[in-house]
């Protein structure tokens, strides 16, 4: 796969999980997840403009450009601490509850963000050098999402936690 084909093809992605997450944000009946989904769609909506103008870059000179890739939330190291003291706190069972049309949609958000990152991980260990060191940011990140939709599936189950919210504020994002 070149790279210009794989640029189209993060493209179609980053589109599909974006469009997930704005059909979502209009379904939830939670402020807190409504919120929550606006923002990663909004994150997801940077990606595609970030894509396509390096697609156009490298479909005009065979470079990506050297403009860095803009995240809304912590790195995926830092979102994985925060669920890891959430654990250690013996919070991570919530009430059991029924699969809502919420859960659902968020379900369908966390395989979305999987197969996304997935694709970066493929794209990122099977390029060479330059595509890899592209791709890279892109997988951390989806890795991040997945905490995050995750999370927020967690809150709608009961746990009444989301991360150690004073990591990052979506009120500020």
């Amino acid at each position: 796969m070149t790279l210009g084909e794989a640029l189209e093809k993060a493209l179609a992605y980053e589109k599909k999980v974006r469009d997930h997450y704005l059909q979502a944000a209009d379904q939830v009946s939670d402020e807190k997840g409504r919120k929550a989904l606006k923002v990663l769609a909004r994150e997801e909506q940077g990606h595609v403009d970030y894509l396509k103008n390096c697609l156009e870059q490298w479909s005009r000179t065979g470079r990506t450009g050297g403009k860095e890739l803009d995240r809304t939330f912590p790195p995926y190291a830092e979102l994985e601490q925060s669920l890891q003291r959430i654990k250690k706190l013996g919070l991570e069972k919530g009430a059991a509850c029924s699969l809502s049309e919420e859960l659902k949609l968020l379900k369908t958000a966390l395989e979305l963000e999987r197969e996304t990152a997935e694709f970066y991980k493929k794209m990122a260990s099977g390029m060479d050098r330059e595509a890899a060191q592209f791709f890279a940011p892109f997988l951390d990140i989806e890795r991040g999402h997945q905490l995050i939709v995750q999370a927020q599936m967690d809150q709608l189950s009961g746990l009444g936690y989301w991360f150690d919210f004073r990591e990052f504020d979506l009120e500020k994002a």
